[in-house]
């Protein structure tokens, strides 16, 4: 990955992830937003709803979890 950034499992199956872009000459999004870069569970194919401009920015709100896991106590 560039910059050193790489994807965390997908957090629903925990499957490897990947970044991927959409450039589809005189589709909607080509026409109106150029190239628009997601991220996909390879399994699963959990994605977020989100096309970002660059892959290290889809990188990112990738690998932004909840800190629901840090802070729930276990017994």
């Amino acid at each position: 990955m560039s910059n050193g950034q790489e994807l965390l499992p997908c957090p629903f199956c925990g499957g490897p992830a990947s970044a991927t872009y959409s450039e589809k000459p005189g589709g909607f999004w080509a026409k109106h937003f150029g190239v628009q870069w997601g991220v996909a569970c390879d399994l699963c194919r959990c994605q977020f709803d989100l096309l970002l401009d660059d892959r290290e920015s889809a990188i990112k709100v990738w690998n932004t979890r909840a800190a629901l896991a840090a802070t729930k106590e276990t017994k």
